[in-house]
């Protein structure tokens, strides 16, 4: 069976995993396709490493809690099933953090 295929049926809320990337089932939310590269990427929030693609998509405006949790979630999946190399930090961390605060990005938009 093309591995392909059984990825392409991968969801996590509104985010469909790929061999090649993540993307959202809602083209009229999030145009486009997450690599590997935008995936891994990270930038400086609030003092904090982070991963920068959950940031970006916390500043959007349709986005809810609810997606953001399915994003991270999509995000360990992926990084899970193909293996991305481990680095020197704790990705665990990373993520907690990188979940807190978009997290609070979306709540502070919502007040």
């Amino acid at each position: 069976m093309d591995e392909d295929m059984i990825l392409e049926d991968l969801t996590v809320g509104i985010w469909t995993i790929h061999s090649d990337g993540i993307s959202c089932k809602m083209p009229n939310r999030f145009k486009g396709h997450a690599g590997t590269a935008s995936i891994l990427a990270k930038r400086e929030v609030r003092n904090d490493t982070v991963w920068d693609l959950p940031i970006h998509i916390a500043k959007k405006d349709w986005v809810s809690q609810n997606d953001i949790i399915n994003l991270m979630q999509a995000l360990v999946i992926y990084r899970g099933l193909f293996s991305i190399p481990r680095t020197s930090e704790n990705l665990h961390q990373l993520d907690e953090k990188t979940t807190l605060i978009a997290l609070d990005i979306v709540n502070n938009k919502e007040e």
